[in-house]
Formats: structure tokens, sequence, C-alpha cells
């Protein structure tokens, strides 16, 4: 049965990432961009069988402001409740409803340890506005001695790597739990295969370099006693994925269920007929229980199981695995 959720609450964004997957494909503008309180409604009953839910799509969650609505319900029935932000709409109100909701894990998205590259990749992003921000809610959980957990989330690319030992740094002075690194998911342009990390994409990355820069990351986490997870560069053989379709499924902000987030974010312009074809059924339409076992979705898992699932095989993240160091271990779920 499943156990995690991924939930996109809406589609709207104040920021042009520059490896968004928003930009480039599906004309989302004629879509609906904030989810029907049905969606959420819908879920209701299948609250108290979940292990977490993360609130994120292709969307900032912060601006739907019943964000934090849904997380105290989720939150109240027992649910591991998190969501990433990019910090831009953090203040003072918002922080104190943060914590007063139950939040157990909140991820802010620091690309970059300097203005320059942050606000490079992240477009209409203010570098010291995000940091200053990040300060004051810690300051404030500091006071409170509440949750939630924090992590800084960077993807990982060849314009930002040499800053990361930096960012580690970042993170400790700032009091965080948690530095979690990824891979570039959607590398749908020559710009972005071209700034991979991954010599799978990008044959001429300078491997010795790249394996250097993230040792000494390492070694500053260690020095200062965060916790740091990192993607690995090389394919494993076990089938392995982080977003497992044996547990997790995504919800997109109509409504329709695919069996993770990577499958339902290509759909805006990558393949769109093909990926459609994984629409495994919408929770206005019928319950997401009768959607899971239904015969269509055991296909496509079995399919995974087996290795033979196409776009899986084609997929940045399968059998992509994670290396950590953890000073201690916390409750954390890739997301």
């Amino acid at each position: 049965m499943f156990e995690h959720i991924y939930l996109e609450t809406t589609t709207i964004c104040n920021l042009r990432c520059s490896m968004c997957p928003r930009f480039g494909g599906e004309d989302i503008s004629s879509q609906p961009v904030i989810m029907p309180m049905e969606v959420f409604a819908s879920l209701r009953p299948d609250l108290p069988k979940l292990k977490s839910m993360a609130l994120v799509g292709c969307g900032e969650p912060t601006t739907d402001r019943r964000l934090l609505g849904f997380v105290t319900e989720a939150t109240r029935a027992g649910v591991y409740t998190m969501f990433t932000t990019n910090g831009m709409f953090l203040d003072e109100e918002y922080d104190q409803q943060i914590i007063q909701s139950g939040l157990m894990l909140l991820g802010v998205s620091l690309d970059g340890a300097t203005p320059d590259t942050f606000e490079s990749i992240r477009d209409g992003a203010s570098f010291m506005k995000v940091v200053l921000n990040l300060r004051r809610f810690m300051e404030l959980r500091q006071q409170t001695g509440s949750r939630p957990l924090v992590k800084i989330q960077i993807v990982l690319m060849k314009r930002n790597l040499y800053e990361l030992a930096a960012l580690v740094n970042l993170a400790a002075d700032l009091k965080v739990e948690e530095v979690y690194a990824k891979n570039l998911c959607f590398l749908r342009t020559h710009e972005l295969i071209a700034e991979s990390l991954q010599e799978e994409y990008d044959p001429s990355v300078n491997v010795c370099q790249r394996d250097e820069f993230i040792a000494t990351a390492l070694d500053v986490a260690r020095q200062r006693n965060l916790r740091l997870v990192l993607p690995s560069f090389r394919r494993s053989r076990s089938n392995d994925c982080p977003y497992h379709p044996g547990t997790t499924l995504f919800i997109r902000r109509n409504g329709d269920v695919f069996p993770c987030p990577i499958y339902a974010v290509w759909n805006y312009g990558v393949e769109r007929n093909v990926i459609l074809e994984k629409r495994m059924g919408n929770v206005l339409e019928q319950p997401l229980t009768e959607i899971w076992v239904s015969e269509r979705y055991q296909i496509f898992r079995d399919r995974f199981l087996a290795g033979e699932e196409r776009l899986c095989q084609g997929c940045t993240v399968w059998r992509q695995g994670y290396q950590a160091y953890s000073p201690q271990p916390i409750q954390s779920y890739i997301y």
C-alpha cells in the first residue's frame, strides 16, 4: 500500500529557475494553477495510513495560503509533513505559522553560497533575502524549541559545485540540520546537459575535479558536525529509486495520479503523450485506494520491479544512489 504522497497544491511561482521543468514544454497557463479543495478532501480517509506527505510540485508552495492548513491537518493525523520553499516569502508572521502548523521538515532551496552564483540559477531571487529569512526562522525555532527540522537543498551543477563546501559552512553557521544535494534531473536543453556532473550525460565532466570538490565538502561537514547528503554520479546495478512506486505516488494539482513526481513533471513538454499514458487515475473521479490497486497500476509496478519500464530506464534518478555523512541520524525522507 502507498505510504508516501507528493501533493502539488499550486503551479504558481515567483521565480524562473534555470533547471525548472516548468519552462520549455506544456503551456501550464492553460491548466488550473491552484489545487481544488476537493482534491485534498478526497485524501482525508487515507491520511491515517500515510507515513509522509510532501507538499511540493511545479510551483512555490508558499504562494498557496491554504498550505499550512493542509500541513496542520495532515500532521494531526500522524503524517510526517514536509515542503520545500525558495524562501522569498518567509516573514515573521509566516515563520510563526509554520511552527504552529506542526510541520516536521522544511527544505529551503539555496543553489549557491554567493549572490552571483545563486541568482544566476534562480532568476528573480535574492541571495541575501533568502539567507536573512532563513537566519530569522532558525532563531525563532531556537527560541521556541520546536520543529520543523530544516535542510538546505542544492541542485548540483558545474557552476555551483565549487561552492558546495562554502554552502555547508553557511548551513552550519545558520544551524540547519542538513544539506541535501541532488543531481540535475530535467536535462531538456544542451545548456543543462553541459551543466550535468554525470559523465553518462556529459562525457567531458572533469571527474577528478568533481570528486575533489565533493571530498572537500564532506570534510567540512565532518568538521562542522553537519549532515550532508550527496547523490551518486554513476548508476548502481540495483533496481532502486528514491520515489519507489511500491510505496510512493504523486498527485498533480488537478487530481491526476502518477507513479512518481518525476513522471508527473516530465509531462511539462517531454514525451507528453507517452507520459500521460502513465496517468493512473484521478482522485476526483475515483478513490485513491481504488486507483492504487487497479490492474493498470499493478502492471506498472511489476514492470518497474522487473526493470522493464521504458521511461524509468531513461530517468536521471533511476538507480541513482545517495551517500550521506551524518553525525547523528535524523528522520528525513527524500523529496
